[in-house]
């Protein structure tokens, strides 16, 4: 029983020289299997290659629009290989996303982003009027371009930021609060996860739940990153 305790209060841990990083972990399988499908849908499907491209790209847009790194980038989106991008784009820009559920109260949109201080906002164009009184910069991805040049890359950040993203609280007992989940967090619960229900290449994981909720969390990067 002292065995079992203690392996639960001790948790999951990364495997040794794997990167504690979720966008450096897809990077990995990226570079194994650039061809492999990493996003598959009535609309689209999208390899490993085209999604580290775009999300590449995302970054880039970014860090022009930031003063500093490890800041909280808002996100919102409807659920299509555009959000896998741009949370992607987020990490590799070394900032932390912020989901806004368009369907959320204009108050609370407009309370997280001036808790978060957030920057820039990645929408798709159906919900770029919700942050039109914010001061935050909106980048509008059904607009942007679909590809740069295929060889460019990120610049390197000179400090990665530990900080994944940020959820809030329902506020249902007070003013809603910011969660701040830590990449090492979500990398030790995904391996956990695959310890026990192992994916591999040619798994498919669905996606139902919306970025406010952690399960997405899963539900999106467990796939690509193993």
């Amino acid at each position: 029983m002292d065995k079992i305790l203690n392996q639960a209060l001790q948790g999951p841990t990364v495997t040794s020289g794997a990167s504690v990083f979720i966008h450096k972990r897809v990077a990995e399988q990226t570079s194994k299997n650039p061809k492999a499908p990493a996003f598959v849908s009535d609309h689209e499907n999208l390899t490993y290659e085209e999604l580290d491209v775009r999300s590449t790209y995302i970054s880039n847009l970014i860090k022009e629009k930031i003063v500093q790194q490890n800041s909280f980038i808002g996100v919102s989106m409807n659920r299509s290989s555009r959000v896998i991008e741009a949370l992607l784009g987020i990490m590799k820009a070394g900032c932390a996303y912020v989901p806004l559920d368009p369907a959320y109260p204009q108050e609370r949109l407009m309370d997280i982003l001036d808790d978060t201080a957030a920057p820039v906002v990645c929408v798709d164009s159906n919900f770029a009027r919700l942050f039109g009184s914010s001061k935050a910069t909106i980048i509008d991805l059904d607009n942007e371009k679909e590809i740069v040049n295929p060889l460019s890359k990120a610049s390197d950040t000179s400090a990665e930021n530990p900080i994944a993203y940020v959820i809030y609280t329902s506020g249902s007992t007070g003013k809603p609060k910011g969660v701040c989940c830590l990449h090492k967090g979500v990398t030790n619960l995904l391996s956990d996860f695959q310890n026990r229900q192992p994916l591999g290449p040619g798994d498919i994981c669905s996606w139902w739940t919306s970025l406010n909720f952690d399960v997405s969390v899963y539900e999106i990067f467990a796939p690509l990153v193993y």
